[in-house]
């Protein structure tokens, strides 16, 4: 689930800055981040964006389990 997640955002971010399209949607000022892009993305957004997502989903997987084990206690 996560691999599919992270690589649905990668396509996403890929296209917003200019890797399916002639121009890019997002415009990233390359004075202002690392200058280090992964494909056509930043290196740092990519980053912040993979641990948004695998955090939610972290989280959502633990409160889970821990609402499976308290309603199969009962």
């Amino acid at each position: 689930m996560e691999a599919s997640l992270v690589g649905s955002e990668m396509c996403i971010r890929d296209s917003l800055t200019g890797g399916f399209t002639e121009s890019p949607v997002v415009w990233y000022d390359n004075t202002e981040n690392l200058g280090v892009r992964l494909a056509t993305i930043p290196l740092e957004d990519a980053f912040y964006g993979t641990l948004l997502i695998l955090g939610t989903v972290y989280f959502y997987e633990k409160f889970e389990a821990k609402r499976s084990l308290s309603l199969s206690s009962e």
